[in-house]
C-alpha cells in the first residue's frame, strides 16, 4: 500500500518557565513510501529541537508521525505515534500539598523517569531556598505577568533552608522530608540522567502556621485549604490571609443556592481560619466563598467541598 507521512513537533516546557507561550506544532519532514510484503514500514527523520529555546530552560520535544494509507479499495486509514525527546534522557518530578504546617515534618515524593514515563532509579538532592519577599505586598499586575511579584512563585531564591538527599527505587519513587519555618519556600530536586547531563525539578510551596493570627508572607491574598473531599462529622479548614499591615474578607458558606453562615473577618488579624463542621445535611456538597477587596482589586475566592 502507498503511505503518506509527516513529522510535527510539539515543545512542552516545565511549568516553572510561565514565560513561555506555546505557538503552532512544526513540520520536521513529510514524504511518501511504501509498505513492504508482510505490510511493513517506517520514517526516518532527524529530531531538530526548537534553538530559540535555551537548553538551560529543559524542554522536552514530542515529535508525532502522522500517516494515512489508501489501500486498494480506495480507502484511506491514519494512525500516529508519539516519540518524547529531549537534552536529557530523564526527568524528576515531585509533588507536595497546597500548604504545609509550620514546625511539623512533611514529606516530598519523588518521580524520576525516562521522558516515555518508565521508571528509574537515580540520585540526588533535593534543596529548600527561602524565596525573597517584597518589603510590602504588591498589586496584582495585569499588564506584566513575568514580573507581577504579587505572585510569589515569581520571587527568587534567597538562602538554602534545608536539604535532603535522595535514592530513588528501580521502578523512580522516592521521598524526603523537610520541617521548616512559615514562609514561603521553593524546593529544587537535582539529578543526573546516565549520561551525566543534569535534571532538574521546581516546587513551590506556603508553609503556615495555622494557629497564627498574623500573616507572615507579602502576598495581597491567598485561601488555603488541604482537602476537598469530606464526610459528615468531619470538619472543614481553610486558612485565609494577606500580606498587608491590615485587611478583612468576607466569608459565606452556600449549600444549595442558600447562604448557611456569612461573616467578616477580624480587621485586626491578617490570617483567619474558616472551619466549617460538615452534617449530614450537607451531603452533596457546599461552597465556601471568600472575597477581599485591596487598593481596588477584588480578590475572589470559590472553593467547593
Amino acid at each position: 500500500a502507498k503511505v503518506k507521512y509527516r513529522v510535527t513537533r510539539q515543545v512542552q516546557m516545565p511549568w516553572w518557565c510561565y514565560w513561555y507561550r506555546p505557538g503552532a506544532d512544526r513540520e520536521i519532514t513529510h514524504g511518501t513510501t511504501s509498505t513492504d510484503a508482510q505490510g511493513k514500514f517506517s520514517v526516518t527523520f532527524t529530531a531538530y529541537p526548537d534553538r530559540t529555546i535555551a537548553e538551560a530552560d529543559e524542554p522536552v520535544f514530542t515529535f508525532v508521525v502522522h500517516a494515512d494509507i489508501t489501500d486498494s479499495a480506495g480507502e484511506t486509514r491514519s494512525d500516529s505515534k508519539s516519540v518524547r525527546v529531549g537534552y536529557a534522557a530523564m526527568g524528576v518530578s515531585m509533588s507536595t500539598e497546597p500548604f504545609l504546617d509550620a514546625d511539623k515534618p512533611f514529606s516530598v515524593p519523588l518521580n524520576t523517569q525516562t521522558l516515555d514515563g518508565k521508571g528509574i532509579p537515580a540520585n540526588g538532592s533535593v534543596l529548600a531556598y527561602s524565596l525573597k519577599s517584597p518589603a510590602k505586598a504588591q498589586r496584582r499586575d495585569f499588564f506584566n505577568d513575568v514580573a507581577d511579584l504579587s505572585d510569589y512563585t515569581r520571587w527568587e531564591q534567597d538562602q538554602v533552608a534545608a536539604e535532603q538527599t535522595f535514592n530513588s527505587t528501580i521502578d523512580g519513587t522516592a521521598s524526603v522530608s523537610f520541617t521548616l519555618k512559615p514562609g514561603a519556600y521553593r524546593l529544587v530536586a537535582t539529578t543526573r540522567d546516565r549520561f551525566g547531563k543534569t535534571v532538574t525539578a521546581r516546587q513551590n510551596l506556603l508553609v503556615v502556621d495555622q494557629q497564627a493570627s498574623r500573616f507572615p508572607i507579602r502576598v495581597p491574598h491567598v485561601f488555603l485549604s488541604k482537602t476537598t473531599y469530606l464526610e459528615p462529622g468531619q470538619t472543614f479548614t481553610g486558612i485565609w490571609g494577606t500580606g498587608y499591615e491590615e485587611g478583612q474578607a468576607y466569608v459565606e458558606v452556600e449549600h444549595r443556592r442558600k447562604i448557611l453562615k456569612s461573616y467578616w473577618t477580624d480587621a485586626k488579624v491578617t490570617q483567619h481560619r474558616v472551619e466549617v463542621p460538615v452534617t449530614e445535611e450537607m451531603r452533596g456538597g457546599f461552597t465556601v466563598h471568600v472575597t477581599y477587596i485591596r487598593e481596588n482589586q477584588a480578590y475572589v475566592e470559590k472553593t467547593q467541598i
